[in-house]
C-alpha cells in the first residue's frame, strides 16, 4: 500500500511510515540533515532537517516525523530557512573556522551542509575546543576539536554494532562524547569495527593516515584482506562461516575463486595477512590457518552448485600442469570446453610437485586436489613435452596456453660456478621430490634469501648435512623469505650469513671447497634494478662447503622452441588484457609470463587466461561461480571484553628432533576450538561497505526550488548515492524535568514569578539582583544540567550565555538583543526539553520586559543593579573612614592602603570588585560605597544622586 503528500507543491507517493525526510529525498527534494543517517534511529538533534506541516502549530523535525496520507509540507519558508540557519551557526560555533586543513576536506557532509545553507561563523561567538587529537588508539584517530556532537557514531556503535564503547559523558559541565572513564578504545572493549568513522560527518573520527590501501576504490580499501588477495578470495565471508562453525560452506567461498584451497592452506604466502587491521592492534588474523581449516573439512557440498556448461565442441591445450596451467584447465572445462593438459614431468602438479618440499606440501593433498580438475573434465598426458605450438594447432586445438612455469635455476657469474658439487635450486629440489638419490655431504651453503632458499638448506638438512649456512646480500630486516620460514630454518639447525657477497666458488681437486665472501657495506638497486654493492673492506672470508646451492632465482626453460617474443627474464610477451602472445590462439600465464610468482598469484593468472581464452573462442568470459550460499551478515557484533587482548591462535609443529630427520609434514592445524576463536578476532571490515553511503546536495539530482534557496553560495556539489528508508521511532532524551532538579534560589524564584505573571515577566525578586546577570546565572545553571544532545539545548544555551557572559563584563554589542531574541525564539520553537526552552523563556522575558536594564549594560556600559563586576567600583568616604584597618587586612589583593586612624585609599587599578571592603566595614562607620563606575575628584566629594549605592 502507498500513500500521498505533498511537499512543496509537489505530489509525493510513499510507503506508509516512511518519514517525511526520506520520503522527500528519494523524490529528489533535499532537505539538509546532519544527525540523521539512513542506518540509525532518528533523533532531530540537530534541527537542520526541520519542515512546516500544515495544520501543525511550529516546525517539526522532518527525520522522525511519519509521513501520512494528504500531509501539505514546505520545506522553504521563511520560518524554516531562519531555523535552519540558526541551527547551521550554532553547530559552526564549536568547529574550527578553517577547513582547508582538515583531513576530510572535499568529503565532509558538514561542509556540504554549510556552503548549501551558506552560512559562516562570523555572526555567533565561537567556543574554542582546545582538545589534542587523539592519535593513540589503533586504526582511529579521534579529532574532538571537530566533533559537532551530531550522536551518529554514539548511535552506530550501540545500535548498529552493539558494542556500547561510545556514549555521551559530561565534563566540566561540557557534553562530550567519550568511552567513560577516558579509557583507551582497546581497554573500553572496542571491536574496531570501524562503524563509528563511516557515519561521522566531519573528521572527527577518521582512519589513521596510511591505513587505508591506496590507489584503490574506498569500498575496496575498506577490505584490505579481500582486495590485497590476488585471486579476490572473499576472506571475511569464510572467516565469518567458520565462527559460525560452517567450515564446509567456508571452503565453497574459498573454491569460488581458486580450485586448490588445502595447497594454498598449507604454502599460501598469506598477503593478506601483511594488511589485515587486527595487526594495528596486536597482531594478523591467521587467515591461512583458517583456509587450511576450512579446506580440510571440504564434504563436497559445493559441486551441487557447481558450474558445468554443455559442450562448446571446442579443444584447448594447455601445456604444463602447474598451478596456473590447471587452473586455466579447470575453469574452461567448466565453460564447456575439451581441455588437454600436457605436462613433460612424469606426474602433474609443476612447481607444487617438485619445487616445493614434502614437509611443507605433501604429495597426497596435490594429487587429491588435481583429482578435482580432473574430475570437471580435464585430461592430463605426463610424459609429454611440447616444444612447438604448431602441431598442436594442427591438430584442431582452438587455442593453446602456455604455461610451463620457470624450471631454470640461475648461476651467478663468478669463478668455480661450474665445479663439482654446485647445484642449482630447481633441479635439486625436483630430484628430491622424484625420489632419486641426492648426495649433498657434511657441509651445504646456499647462497639466496627467499624462501626457495631455505627451502633447499632445510631439504639439505632431511638428507643428512650436519653443517647447513644460508649466505645472502640482504641484511636479516630484509631478507624476502618469511619469518616462519627463517624461524623454522634456524631451529633446524641452519646458520644464516647476513650482508655477504659472493666472490668465487673455492674448489679443490675440480670439486666444492667453500664460497669466498666479502661483507657488504650497502646494498641497494639503481633505476635499472641493478644491484649496488659496496664491500668491508679487508673483510675477505671463506665459508667451507662439500656443496653450494645457487638459490638466486629462476627463470623459463627451452622457451626459444615456441617461437614467440621474449622479454626480460626470458619471458614471453602477451597483451596483458587478453594474455594472448603474438601469435594469434597462442597464450601465456604464470611465471613463464610474469618471472617467478607464488601459487595464489599463478591461480590468479590461470584464471584471467581461462576468461581470455573462453571469450577468444565466443563465450562470455565468465567464469564466476557462487558456490556458498550468499547472506547478509549480521551488522550486530555485540560486545566482547578484552577483545583488543586476544592473541594469534598459533599452530604448533612437529618437534625438531623429529622433522629434521624426516620429510613429516613440519606444520600442524588448528582444531575446532582454536579456529572458532582466531575467527572471533576478525574486525568484520566488510561490515564497513555495507553501511549506507549518506545523501550529499548536488545541483544535479535536487529540484529546482530546493536548489534555488542560497545558490549563490553553492560552490561545490557533492556526488550524490542512493538512501535507504528507515522508520522513524520515538526519540529518547537523557535531559531531566525541572521538577527532578534542586534549582538554586535565585532561579526558583525568577521561575515562580514568571509562572505568576503567565511567562511574560522578569521580575527580579529582591531589588539588589541584576535581571541579567540573573538571566546569564539562569542559563549557566540549565545548560550545565542539559542532556547536551540537541543542539539548540546545547549550543543555543551556551551562545545565550556567551552573549550574556559578554554583555555582563562591558563586551555587549548593539545587535546582541536582536541576536539573543532570534535565539530564543528559534530555541522555543524547536526545543525537546525543559531545560532548554525554560532558558529561552528567562531570557526572552527579560528582554521584553525589563529591556532598558540591557540596553545600559551595552549603550551605557552600566549596571544599574550595581551586581555586575565591570560596571562598579568601590570608593571609601573619606569623611566617614575612621582608619580602623578592617578592610586592609580582609582585601585578598592589597588595593587598600592607609595608616591606623588615616584615611584609607582603594587603588582602582588594583582592585578587584570583590565587595570584601563593603562587607567588613564597620556599620556604625558606613565609610565603603560602591558606585555604578562613577570615580569622585576627592574622598569627600558629595555622592550623585543614583551613583553610589550604600551598604
Amino acid at each position: 500500500m502507498k500513500i500521498k503528500l505533498n511537499i512543496d507543491g509537489k505530489e509525493i507517493t510513499t510507503a506508509p511510515g516512511e518519514s517525511v525526510l526520506d520520503a522527500a529525498l528519494a523524490a529528489g527534494i533535499y532537505i539538509p540533515n546532519l544527525c540523521h543517517h539512513p542506518d540509525l534511529r532518528p533523533t532531530g538533534a540537530c534541527r537542520l532537517c526541520v519542515v512546516e506541516i500544515e495544520g501543525v502549530a511550529g516546525l517539526a523535525t522532518s527525520c522522525n516525523t511519519p509521513a501520512t496520507a494528504g500531509m501539505v509540507v514546505s520545506t522553504k519558508s521563511q520560518g524554516v530557512e531562519k531555523a535552519r540557519r540558526l541551527a547551521a551557526e550554532l553547530l559552526l560555533t564549536v568547529h574550527p573556522s578553517e577547513c582547508a586543513t582538515c583531513p576530510k576536506y572535499g568529503q565532509c557532509e558538514f561542509q556540504s551542509i554549510i556552503q548549501f545553507l551558506g552560512v559562516s561563523d562570523a555572526r555567533l561567538r565561537k567556543r574554542f575546543k582546545s582538545i589534542p587529537v587523539n592519535s593513540s588508539n589503533p586504526l582511529i584517530h579521534h579529532d574532538l576539536s571537530r566533533c559537532v556532537m551530531c550522536g551518529r557514531c554514539v548511535r552506530a556503535c550501540q545500535e548498529l554494532r552493539g558494542v556500547q564503547v561510545l556514549n555521551y559523558e559530561k565534563k566540566n559541565g561540557e557534553t562530550r562524547i567519550g568511552t567513560g572513564q577516558n579509557l583507551p578504545l582497546a581497554d573500553a572493549g572496542c571491536r574496531f569495527c570501524g562503524a563509528c568513522v563511516e557515519v561521522c560527518p566531519t573528521g572527527t573520527l577518521r582512519y589513521r593516515d596510511g591505513l587505508l590501501l591506496p590507489g584503490v576504490v574506498r569500498d575496496e580499501a575498506l577490505v584490505p584482506c579481500r582486495t590485497t588477495c590476488p585471486a579476490g578470495i572473499d576472506i571475511p565471508r569464510y572467516i565469518r562461516l567458520i565462527r559460525e562453525y560452517r567450515p564446509a560452506e567456508a571452503a565453497a567461498v574459498i573454491r569460488e575463486k581458486v580450485p586448490f584451497p588445502l595447497v594454498l592452506g598449507h604454502i599460501c604466502n598469506h598477503l593478506c595477512e601483511s594488511v589485515c587491521g587486527r595487526n594495528e592492534v596486536n597482531e594478523a588474523v591467521s587467515i591461512r590457518e583458517l583456509k587450511r581449516f576450512a579446506a580440510e573439512r571440504d564434504d563436497g557440498r559445493w559441486k551441487k552448485a557447481a558450474k558445468h556448461a554443455p559442450s562448446t565442441g571446442k579443444k584447448i591445450a594447455v601445456v604444463g600442469s602447474g598451478p596456473a596451467g590447471l587452473t586455466a584447465a579447470y575453469y574452461l572445462a567448466k565453460q564447456g570446453h575439451a581441455v588437454t593438459v600436457f605436462e613433460a614431468l612424469p606426474t602433474p602438479g609443476g612447481m607444487l610437485r617438485f619445487g616445493i618440499p614434502e614437509y611443507r606440501l605433501p604429495t597426497e593433498i596435490i594429487a587429491d586436489e588435481i583429482k578435482e580438475v580432473e574430475a570437471a573434465g580435464v585430461e592430463i598426458r605426463c610424459n609429454s613435452r611440447v616444444e612447438s605450438t604448431d602441431s598442436l594447432l594442427a591438430e584442431g586445438y582452438s587455442a593453446v596456453l602456455i604455461a610451463i612455469g620457470a624450471h631454470q635455476g640461475v648461476k651467478l657469474p663468478i669463478p668455480g660456478a661450474d665445479l663439482e658439487g654446485v647445484l642449482l635450486n630447481v633441479d635439486f629440489l625436483r630430484e628430491v621430490r622424484l625420489g632419486n638419490q641426492v648426495d649433498v655431504g657434511q657441509r651445504v651453503v646456499v647462497l639466496g634469501g627467499g624462501n626457495v632458499a631455505f627451502d633447499c638448506a632445510r631439504v639439505a638438512r632431511r638428507l643428512g648435512a650436519a653443517d647447513v649456512r644460508i649466505a645472502c646480500l640482504e641484511s636479516r630486516e630484509k631478507m624476502t623469505a618469511s619469518s616462519e620460514e627463517i624461524g623454522q630454518g634456524e631451529e633446524e639447525g641452519i646458520i644464516i650469513h647476513n650482508s655477504r657477497t659472493f666472490v668465487a666458488v673455492a674448489g679443490q681437486n675440480g670439486r666444492v671447497a667453500g664460497v669466498e665472501c666479502l661483507d657488504v657495506a650497502t646494498f641497494s638497486f639503481d633505476e635499472n634494478g641493478r644491484p649496488q654493492i659496496q664491500t668491508v673492506a679487508g673483510s675477505e672470508h671463506t665459508l667451507p662447503a662439500d656443496t653450494v646451492i645457487f638459490a638466486v632465482g629462476q627463470r623459463p626453460l627451452n622457451v626459444e622452441s615456441f617461437g614467440l617474443s621474449t622479454g626480460r627474464g626470458n619471458a614471453l610477451l602477451v597483451d596483458p588484457e587478453t594474455m594472448e602472445t603474438v601469435r594469434k590462439g597462442v597464450f601465456a600465464a604464470g611465471d613463464i609470463v610474469t618471472g617467478t610468482i607464488s601459487v595464489i598469484e599463478s591461480i590468479t593468472s590461470g584464471r584471467k587466461a581461462a576468461a581470455a581464452i573462453d571469450l577468444s573462442l565466443g563465450g562470455d568470459g565468465d567464469i564466476s561461480e557462487v558456490l556458498a550460499p550468499v547472506e547478509e551478515p549480521n551488522g550486530w557484533i555485540g560486545r566482547a571484553e578484552g577483545f583488543a587482548q586476544l592473541s594469534r591462535c598459533h599452530t604448533g609443529c612437529e618437534p625438531v628432533e623429529q622433522r629434521s630427520v624426516s620429510f613429516v609434514e613440519v606444520a600442524h592445524t588448528l582444531d575446532a576450538e582454536s579456529a572458532c576463536r582466531e575467527s572471533n578476532r576478525c574486525l568484520r571490515c566488510d561490515l564497513r561497505i555495507g553501511i549506507t553511503k549518506k545523501k550529499f546536495w548536488s545541483s544535479t539530482t535536487v529540484d529546482e526550488a530546493s536548489t534555488a534557496m542560497n545558490s549563490e553560495s553553492r560552490t561545490v556539489a557533492r556526488e550524490v548515492t542512493g538512501l535507504e528508508p528507515l522508520s522513524a521511532v520515538e526519540v529518547q532524551w537523557g535531559c531531566p524535568s525541572l521538577d527532578s532538579l534542586i534549582l538554586p534560589p535565585d532561579l526558583q524564584g525568577m521561575l515562580s514569578t514568571m509562572d505568576a505573571a503567565d511567562s511574560h515577566s522578569l521580575i527580579s525578586p529582591a531589588g539588589d539582583l541584576c535581571i541579567v546577570e540573573l538571566a546569564r546565572s539562569a542559563v549557566s545553571f540549565l545548560k550545565g544540567e542539559s542532556c547536551g544532545k540537541c543542539v539548540l539545548c546545547r549550543e543555543g544555551s551556551a551562545q545565550l550565555l556567551a552573549i550574556l557572559t559578554d554583555i555582563t563584563i562591558g563586551k555587549g554589542k548593539g545587535e546582541d538583543l536582536e541576536l539573543l531574541q532570534e535565539i530564543c525564539e528559534v530555541m522555543l520553537e524547536g526545543a525537546v526539553c525543559e531545560t532548554g526552552e525554560t532558558a529561552a523563556r528567562i531570557v526572552l522575558a527579560g528582554i521584553t520586559r525589563q529591556r532598558e536594564e540591557f540596553e545600559a549594560h551595552i549603550k551605557k556600559k552600566r549596571c544599574p543593579a550595581l551586581v555586575c563586576r565591570k560596571f562598579i567600583t568601590y570608593h571609601i568616604l573619606g569623611e566617614k573612614c575612621q582608619g580602623c584597618q578592617a578592610c586592609v587586612e580582609q582585601c585578598p589583593e592589597g588595593a587598600i592602603a592607609g595608616e591606623v586612624g588615616m584615611i584609607h585609599v582603594i587603588d582602582q587599578d588594583e582592585c578587584t570588585r570583590c565587595g570584601m571592603c563593603l562587607k567588613v566595614c564597620p556599620v556604625e562607620y558606613g565609610a565603603v560605597v560602591k558606585a555604578g563606575g562613577v570615580k569622585p575628584k576627592t574622598p569627600d566629594e558629595p555622592i550623585p544622586v543614583g551613583s553610589w549605592r550604600k551598604r
